[in-house]
C-alpha cells in the first residue's frame, strides 16, 4: 500500500476529507456540511452544524503530541480569557475531550483533531496592509504582556525554542540530509553563526509561550479588527524570535515600520542589531527548508529547488557579512 506522501494531492485530499467526515460526528450529532478550506501543513475544514460553524484541523503532518495540544489549548483559552485579542474558542468534543484522534489507513501514525470556534472575516494573506500590521504588532505585544503570567496546566508541554530546529527533526544535517557537500558546508557556517546570536538573545531575555507563526494567513480581518488563529506551532521562546517571524514575511520597510509602531503602541520592542535580526530571518528560511524537505504535501515539495536556490545566495552573503 502506497503511503499518504506518495498519493497524488487530489487522493490526499479525498483521504482527509474522509477522515474528517468521520472526526466531526464525535463533536456534533447533526452536520449539514463540511468544506475543506486549508491544506497546507495541515487540514483546515470549516464544519457546519444548525445555524453554526466551526474549524476542524487534523494533525496530518504535525507531530505535536497530545501533551503539546493540550498546551495550545489552555494557551488560547487564557488569551480568550485575559486579553481583548481576538483568537478562536477550543471546542469539546461530545465526551467532553478537546482533542479527537483517529487513524488513516495511508498514515504510519495516529492523526489528532481539535475543533475551534469560527472566526468572521477574511485571511489577510500575502498582502498585509499597514493597518493590518499595526494592529498585529499590537497583538504580539498584548500577548508577550499577558503570557508572563501563564502556566500550562499539568499534563500540558510545549517544545522550546533554544534549538536551532525548534525541536523538530533535522532534514538539513543528519543522515537524511539530501543537500551536496557544499551546500552542506555553507548553510552549517550559517548555522554556527545564528545558533552563537541565539544564545546570546536566551542569554538575555525571558523566555515566555509564542505564536510562533505570525504571518498574514494565520490572521483574519472583519470590520477593522485582526484576529489571530493557528497556534499549533507554539512553544517556549522569546518575544523577539516571535517578532522575527512575522518580519521574515513582510517585503517593504514600510511594512516593517508598522508591525514595529504596532508593537510599541503597547509595550517596548525587544532590542536587536541588524545582523541579529537578519541571523533570525535567515534562521527561519532554514527552518522552513528543513520543512520542505519533509512534508508531504505534493505543492509545497514542488517549491524546494527555487527555495534552496534562494536560501544559499542569502546564506552566502549573511557570511560575508558576518566575517567583515
Amino acid at each position: 500500500m502506497s503511503g499518504f506522501k506518495d498519493l497524488s494531492h487530489d487522493d490526499q485530499i479525498a483521504r482527509v476529507t474522509v477522515l474528517a467526515e468521520r472526526l466531526s460526528k464525535n463533536y456534533f450529532d447533526e452536520v449539514s456540511s463540511i468544506e475543506l478550506i486549508n491544506f497546507e501543513f495541515n487540514a483546515t475544514f470549516r464544519v457546519r452544524s444548525g445555524p453554526n460553524q466551526y474549524a476542524l484541523r487534523l494533525n496530518i503532518n504535525s507531530l505535536r503530541t497530545e501533551e503539546n495540544i493540550r498546551a495550545e489549548i489552555a494557551f488560547i483559552d487564557f488569551l480568550g480569557r485575559t486579553t481583548s485579542v481576538n483568537v478562536p474558542r477550543p471546542v469539546p468534543a461530545k465526551s467532553g475531550e478537546f482533542i479527537v484522534t483517529a487513524t488513516m489507513d495511508t498514515l504510519d501514525r495516529p492523526v489528532n483533531a481539535v475543533m475551534y470556534s469560527w472566526l468572521q472575516g477574511s485571511e489577510i494573506g500575502d498582502d498585509p496592509s499597514v493597518e493590518h500590521l499595526f494592529a498585529l504588532g499590537a497583538s504580539m505585544a498584548q500577548i508577550h504582556k499577558a503570557v508572563a503570567n501563564f502556566e500550562l496546566p499539568e499534563g500540558a508541554t510545549l517544545p522550546e525554542f533554544d534549538d536551532f530546529f525548534w525541536r523538530t527533526q533535522d532534514f538539513l544535517f543528519s543522515i537524511y540530509s539530501k543537500l551536496e557537500e557544499g551546500q552542506k558546508r555553507t548553510l552549517n557556517q550559517a548555522r554556527q553563526a545564528i545558533e552563537a546570536i541565539s544564545r546570546r538573545f536566551f542569554d538575555r531575555d525571558l523566555k515566555i509561550v509564542i505564536h510562533a507563526d505570525l504571518h498574514g494567513w494565520n490572521l483574519m480581518w472583519d470590520a477593522g479588527a485582526i484576529a489571530i488563529f493557528d497556534f499549533d506551532d507554539s512553544g517556549i521562546g522569546l518575544p523577539i524570535q516571535d517578532l522575527a517571524t512575522a518580519l521574515y514575511y513582510l517585503d517593504t520597510d514600510e511594512q516593517d515600520i508598522a508591525l514595529l509602531d504596532g508593537y510599541r503602541s503597547v509595550a517596548p520592542v525587544p532590542e536587536y542589531s541588524e545582523i541579529e535580526m537578519e541571523a533570525l530571518l535567515l534562521q527561519r528560511r532554514m527552518l522552513l527548508l528543513n520543512y520542505l524537505y519533509e512534508t508531504s504535501n505534493r505543492e509545497h515539495q514542488e517549491l524546494l529547488p527555487k527555495y534552496l536556490e534562494e536560501t544559499m545566495k542569502r546564506a552566502s552573503n549573511f557570511l560575508i557579512k558576518i566575517e567583515k
